[in-house]
């Protein structure tokens, strides 16, 4: 009579080994998988807040605005008043009280260059506004403006479209935001 001690056999052992294998690749897995997905919605929602805060950026310019303007040079670039890429507005001049300068006009562009959407100020000389070059957005695929009149400079309010996309491993999403900007002033 063979005397068992308790244990396993080799076989149990190589067969344990392999299903604990396999519990921790389905984990691997699952991880990675979920790794992803959080990467791929946290890019889309990144594209979609980036679409609102934009829209909200121009609703809010536009509100204080005085008109479109048709073109004016910043630093030697001039910026034109299109339907798809380029935005100019002239609000009226404030002073260090937020006193109207009369006569006096700040500039302010939205630019679309490639994907990159930039807001910038250029304040009068008399004027209390800072000077702003900041980018809105990276994530544009497209961006367009329509006004309430055939010539933008006599336009009371704007329509915007813009379009973002995110790529990651999963694929591109797109966001798109429509709004309308009202000139109060």
């Amino acid at each position: 009579m063979i005397n068992r001690t308790a244990g396993y056999t080799l076989v149990e052992t190589v067969i344990i080994v392999g299903l604990v294998a396999m519990l921790f690749l389905a984990l691997f897995t699952l991880f990675v998988t979920a790794s992803r997905i959080f990467s791929h919605e946290q890019r889309a929602a990144g594209a979609a807040y980036e679409a609102r805060t934009t829209i909200r950026e121009i609703q809010i310019m536009a509100r204080a605005a005085h008109s479109v303007v048709d073109s004016v040079v910043i630093n030697t670039t001039t910026y034109t008043t299109d339907m798809n890429s380029t935005l100019v507005l002239a609000l009226p001049a404030i002073n260090t009280l937020y006193d109207v300068i009369p006569s006096a006009y700040d500039h302010v562009v939205f630019s679309l260059s490639g994907s990159e959407l930039t807001k910038i100020v250029s304040p009068h000389a008399a004027s209390a506004r800072a000077p702003i070059d900041k980018t809105l957005s990276k994530l544009v695929a497209d961006l367009t403006f329509a006004y309430d009149s055939p010539t933008p400079s006599d336009a009371r309010s704007i329509d915007v479209t813009i379009i973002t996309e995110a790529s990651t491993q999963l694929g591109t999403k797109s966001y798109t935001l429509v709004g309308r900007a009202h000139m109060r002033n």
